[in-house]
């Protein structure tokens, strides 16, 4: 037996059992569906992002960036929630359209020109 022959089987069974993990994972995830009640859980979860997003734009309405971001993300929210009634309650598709989700949110919440927590009114005013 030559030095390192066995850390190198070592690692290709641990190489080959993670493979087989996630090709049962996969399978798992890909049968899984959202029961009604995990779908309408979702679906509000988006909805609150999506307010949260209309209250920074409500904040700050003159700000366009932030329009845009609630609008797209309002349509995201529509297209995902219908799909869950209509389509596919899927957790892989929930995943997907929660990652849209929440990284249309991030960047609504990106848009804001005030600092987190407070508004425009609340800013302290700079002496010229």
């Amino acid at each position: 037996m030559e030095p390192g022959q066995p850390y190198q089987r070592d690692e290709a069974l641990l190489e080959e059992l993670g493979y087989k993990t996630g090709q049962k994972v996969e399978r798992e995830t890909f049968m899984s569906r959202l029961t009604v009640h995990q779908q309408r859980h979702m679906c509000d979860l988006w909805k609150e992002l999506r307010t949260r997003c209309y209250d920074h734009w409500m904040d700050e309405v003159e700000n366009d960036k932030l329009m845009h971001s609630h609008g797209v993300l309002k349509e995201v929210v529509s297209r995902c929630c219908r799909d869950f009634r209509e389509k596919s309650n899927h957790v892989k598709d929930a995943a997907m359209c929660h990652h849209e989700v929440v990284m249309l949110y991030r960047h609504c919440k990106d848009q804001r020109a005030s600092p987190p927590g407070r508004t425009k009114s609340e800013l302290p005013v700079r002496p010229e």
